[in-house]
């Protein structure tokens, strides 16, 4: 079995291949042990939880450290890379987006996180199935919002008349 890595937050732009970095707070000798070319385990939550897997990834370079004030101006390009773009609601104006308002936020923390660059080689087919359907990935946006928010709803940054009125 490879070393697993858990994309809890971001299962379903994993699974969809709409995710190819993610960022995480490891410490230096833990992120060390991961070189380039290195083919890991991506689980929907880590294993000892009951994650289960949902694709092979392979890491591009090995994990470097960046802060992510850094991104301050890139936010789209951090907000597609990521998979936010993916898991956002797409009958939400991109101006209201609130994962693209998320990544402005998360940008404004100015914290180091290691960041994995990954291409994903295979999606498990039974994580296809689970994890994107709109229940999924609306579980999926919601967790990350509160994850980085500090706990805050969605629905405390989108303004009700955001919502795109779907045409018949």
């Amino acid at each position: 079995m490879a070393r697993a890595i858990s994309m809890a937050h971001t299962t379903p732009a994993v699974v969809a291949k709409a995710k190819s970095k993610t960022r995480r707070t490891w410490k230096e000798d833990y992120a060390r042990k991961f070189k380039a070319g290195d083919i890991l385990d991506a689980t929907s939550m880590q294993y000892r939880f009951g994650g289960v897997h949902i694709a092979d990834i392979q890491l591009k370079e090995p994990p470097y450290l960046e802060n992510i004030g850094d991104w301050e101006g890139r936010e789209e390009i951090l907000y597609e890379e990521e998979g936010f773009k993916f898991l956002d609601d797409p009958n939400i104006m991109p101006e209201h987006a609130p994962l693209l308002k998320l990544a402005k936020i998360w940008i404004g923390s100015n914290a180091d996180f290691w960041v994995i660059e990954f291409d994903t080689l295979k999606v498990d087919p039974d994580a296809k199935r689970k994890f994107l359907t709109p229940v999924e990935i609306e579980k999926a946006r919601n967790r990350l919002f509160k994850a980085i928010s500090g706990g805050l709803s969605i629905s405390t940054i989108t303004p009700p008349y955001a919502y795109i009125k779907k045409v018949a």
